[in-house]
């Protein structure tokens, strides 16, 4: 890329404005040229990766990047993509002038003259601290997690056996006490029934800490198969489920019915006085897939938004169905093919749930 530096002298306003970029420490900024190498640079990359001008301008960007992902050719496929949509975000491992490894936060953005890509700028910021971070809530998650699994399963035993004797009790002294005592029991059944489903949640939410074995699945085939499941249900409530094109994604099977079966039966439980209708469509965005589940529910208030997504946290009382625990198995399947979910919902309208799932060099397009 050739900058034209023209006769015109600079202004106040853009040398002031250039002085800021150059000076700007918290993030690394610098031109690449068509072929990778760096043009210029701000002092943002002194302080985030260690270089000096004359060290860093001249040289090719793909000397930050770690071997690993040099071998695996991420600076070429970066600059595609950015040539093909206008820009890359990306957060990895780059190198320090030291060897030493720093956790960055990045975007390539294409230059584009004439409609013809003449150039990128980097954008990088050290996301090292938030790296490590997030590392710590993982493992504190897990270690939640493994704990839930434990407590869940020994929880299993003794609940089967009253649940036996309560079922026993029902079978044969229902109607030889007054009726008062066969309200009582079938409360204890209910209850039963109630901790059988919560146990149950329990396992399955502390079963998802990994991504397990992975294969190409058609995200189509895999809301197919949860709409047959779930035909009962539907047709009770006429719900109407419609998908666009879904692609194909690297992910456990099993992982992916149960976040889409989690997402749907909720929309056709938490439904409002009209016919459900719920509709899945998927969006390439960069690097990753953006997946949402709309329904034209109940919907859901702004401060009750980040709630739902914990354990345990229901917004309704026992007239809906349910653990508490579906759309935290949902997070935590996302969360472990380090996807996003979040939702947008407005009370009496409906909700919308957004998922990410990454775009690798296995996945395709619909």
């Amino acid at each position: 890329m050739k900058v034209d530096t023209g006769s015109t002298p600079e202004t106040a306003l853009e040398r002031l404005y250039r002085l800021q970029v150059e000076e700007l420490q918290d993030y690394a900024l610098f031109l690449i040229d068509t072929d990778g190498v760096i043009a210029n640079w701000n002092s943002g990359v002194g302080t985030i990766l260690q270089y000096t001008r004359t060290e860093f301008v001249g040289k090719n960007f793909a000397q930050l990047f770690v071997p690993e992902d040099r071998k695996a050719r991420a600076p070429e496929n970066e600059m595609l993509t950015a040539a093909r949509y206008g820009k890359s975000a990306d957060v990895r491992w780059h190198l320090r002038k030291d060897g030493s490894r720093v956790f960055v936060d990045g975007t390539l953005y294409a230059v584009r003259e004439n409609d013809e890509v003449v150039g990128f700028t980097k954008i990088m910021r050290d996301a090292t601290a938030r790296h490590e971070s997030e590392k710590a809530l993982r493992r504190s998650r897990d270690d939640l997690a493994e704990f839930a699994h434990v407590v869940a399963h020994d929880l299993q035993a003794p609940l089967r056996t009253m649940k036996s004797y309560a079922q026993l009790l029902a079978k044969r002294y229902r109607g030889q006490f007054d009726e008062s005592a066969d309200t009582f029991l079938a409360f204890v059944l209910e209850g039963a029934n109630n901790m059988e489903a919560l146990i149950a949640g329990l396992l399955n939410y502390s079963e998802f800490g990994g991504k397990g074995a992975a294969a190409s699945v058609s995200l189509g085939d895999v809301v197919e198969a949860v709409v047959a499941a779930l035909r009962i249900p539907k047709e009770e409530c006429a719900a109407q489920i419609t998908w666009g094109d879904l692609p194909v994604v690297e992910a456990n099977p099993t992982h992916l019915r149960q976040l889409f079966q989690n997402l749907i039966d909720n929309a056709l439980k938490y439904r409002s006085s009209r016919p459900p209708e719920i509709d899945i469509r998927a969006e390439l965005k960069e690097n990753q897939w953006l997946i949402s589940v709309a329904d034209n529910g109940l919907g859901i208030a702004p401060e009750y938004q980040q709630q739902i997504f914990l354990p345990l946290r229901r917004l309704h009382g026992p007239e809906i169905a349910g653990s508490g625990l579906g759309l935290a198995v949902c997070k935590r399947i996302v969360e472990s093919y380090e996807g996003r979910m979040w939702v947008h919902s407005i009370p009496g309208q409906g909700s919308t749930f957004y998922f990410t799932l990454p775009r690798t060099n296995k996945l395709s397009a619909p």
